[in-house]
């Protein structure tokens, strides 16, 4: 023990100095490197999510132009556009439902049709709104006796689509002209 005494004291000076090194190293990652490797990954998690609801809001554009309405479940949309044949050999820009909107392939160059349904970072499902509307109406005869319940149901003509993230949403409920547009558009 008096040895390692001994070889501080008379080497205190350096081991100051690598103690104040292996501080300012650790200083610096946590002040400057952690931060800005955590703002990358986030802006690529933001542009990855906005990449599938682009894709999302041109799958949803297609399937009003096939079915003459929107749709309110996201594993009916990803089954659609299996149904259409479309897979990862779509190029960018390419438009294989001629539709106005066209899809673009994901950050990994490709377009995946499974990896529309999750918010990259939390995998938590896209939510899907519709301005759907069900009327329940009871019907009674001139006496006043219950005949029966009448149920009117309107497809949706305006959706909705939110990332669980907060990156955004394309679609609106409200207004016609805003029926495509996105938020960070």
């Amino acid at each position: 023990m008096n040895k390692l005494l001994r070889i501080y004291s008379d080497h205190q000076h350096y081991f100051n100095i690598g103690f104040i090194i292996i501080l300012a190293v650790a200083l610096l990652k946590v002040a400057y490197i952690d931060p800005k490797k955590y703002s990358e990954q986030e802006e690529n998690f933001k542009t990855e999510s906005r990449l599938r609801m682009y894709n999302l809001r041109s799958a949803q554009k297609a399937y009003f132009d096939k079915n003459e309405r929107f749709c309110g479940n996201i594993d009916e949309l990803i089954g659609f556009l299996r149904s259409l044949g479309l897979d990862s050999t779509l190029t960018l820009g390419s438009d294989s439902l001629e539709s106005e909107f066209v899809f673009r392939p994901l950050s990994n160059g490709k377009f995946v049709i499974d990896s529309l349904k999750f918010s990259p970072k939390i995998y938590l499902p896209y939510s899907f709104a519709l301005d759907s509307a069900r009327v329940i109406d009871s019907v009674f005869a001139e006496n006043g006796d219950f005949i029966r319940v009448d149920t009117t149901f309107t497809p949706g003509n305006r959706f909705k689509i939110t990332d669980p993230s907060g990156y955004g949403s394309v679609g609106n409920l409200f207004f016609d002209a805003l029926k495509y547009s996105a938020s960070w558009e």
